[in-house]
């Protein structure tokens, strides 16, 4: 079983026109993918335990990613994102194994739902964008 580290994570997203651009060198870091499967209580009078019921619906949680504020090099397919809401999604590939190994890549549709800039005292200014995933996701 292989193992990954940081180094061999690549994010792609698409340029707004449907190419994929690879995004990894403007993200410093990226937030948890996570599914979940939907439930819907079940627990009946007099149960001692919370029940629950599988809905068969499943979904990939919000996504975040957070890098430096740089509007002269930063990737034309993050500035499309810059501070607007996109009405189109956009494709995400997270490959988590670079091109290696199996079931280590998702790919997903993602909608633009916040843009946030950060300033501090002793810090570069930041960028966080959140994606809110829509539809399936495949592993492969």
């Amino acid at each position: 079983m292989a193992k990954y580290d940081s180094s061999k994570v690549i994010l792609t997203i698409d340029d707004g026109s449907g190419s994929p651009v690879v995004l990894t060198q403007f993200i410093l870091e990226l937030g948890g993918v996570k599914i979940t499967a939907n439930s819907e209580p079940s627990t009946a009078f007099g149960d001692g335990w919370e029940e629950n019921l599988p809905t068969g619906i499943r979904k990939v949680e919000e996504l975040t990613v957070t890098g430096f504020l740089d509007d002269v090099t930063q990737h034309p397919a993050l500035k499309d994102v810059d501070g607007d809401v996109i009405d189109t999604s956009r494709t995400f590939v997270v490959d988590f194994g670079n091109a290696g190994g199996t079931n280590v890549k998702l790919t997903f549709e993602a909608w633009l739902t916040a843009y946030e800039v950060t300033a501090a005292v002793n810090s570069v200014t930041r960028y966080t964008a959140t994606f809110l995933p829509t539809g399936s996701a495949a592993w492969s």
